[in-house]
């Protein structure tokens, strides 16, 4: 039996804090189910908001889902 490895596409969005700023990020990341897990991609969201912001935030917000507006996700 094969693996299906076709990627669903999600969406993020996350309030950080950094010192007294606020910021909304948000974005798209492709995620094979199976293969991938939602911490393995709020790991990957984590390290660009680090890239961008450093290591000096706090989440005050983080939302993951499917990039999609059919109920149920099909």
């Amino acid at each position: 039996m094969s693996m299906d490895v076709t990627p669903v596409e999600f969406y993020w969005l996350a309030t950080i804090q950094r010192e007294t700023r606020q910021v909304t990020q948000d974005g798209i990341v492709n995620a094979v189910p199976g293969m991938h897990t939602r911490a393995t991609i709020t790991k990957y969201v984590l390290d660009r908001l680090r890239e961008q912001y450093g290591t000096g935030f706090t989440i005050l917000c983080y939302s993951l889902e499917p990039n999609d507006l059919v109920a149920g996700g099909q």
